[in-house]
């Protein structure tokens, strides 16, 4: 929920404070998969430098990851499933913000495009590494932030 107040917020900021229900709900959709994105780029330093795993616990335990794992920086499989599902959430949460992006004033469309872009960029960056966002940082490829 405090995720999607993030998104929320925005559509003032935006010159769309007076969005459309349908407009506010993708908003809140772009506030989600930002939060999410930010959870999976981080999860390797929360874990083992603070001892804090945001990931959501019933999709560890669906996949069979195991915390103790995660908490030490160890990658499995089970681990790996954990974050595709998660990326297949912020995939689906982008491609909800991306509709409504039409609907924001012309000014505000380019910011928000961007913002999907670079956002996804980590997303697809943690593919590109077969779900391995523990031994390493997550960040865009320098060509996804040009």
């Amino acid at each position: 929920r405090v995720a999607g107040g993030v998104g929320l917020m925005l559509l003032p900021l935006l010159g769309a404070a007076d969005a459309s229900p349908e407009t506010k709900a993708r908003a809140v959709d772009l506030g989600v998969a930002i939060q999410l994105t930010n959870i999976l780029r981080d999860v390797g330093g929360d874990a083992v430098d603070l001892n804090r795993v945001y990931l959501p616990l019933e999709d560890l335990r669906a996949t069979g990851a195991q915390l103790d794992d995660v908490l030490v920086g160890r990658l499995t499989p089970e681990y790996v499933q954990t974050v595709e599902l998660q990326v297949a959430r912020a995939r689906e949460l982008y491609a909800s913000a991306r509709l409504a992006v039409p609907d924001l004033p012309k000014s505000s469309r380019l910011v928000v495009y961007a913002i999907i872009e670079l956002l996804e960029a980590i997303v697809d960056e943690l593919e590109k590494r077969g779900g391995d966002s523990l031994t390493r940082k997550l960040k865009p490829s320098t060509p996804a932030v040009l």
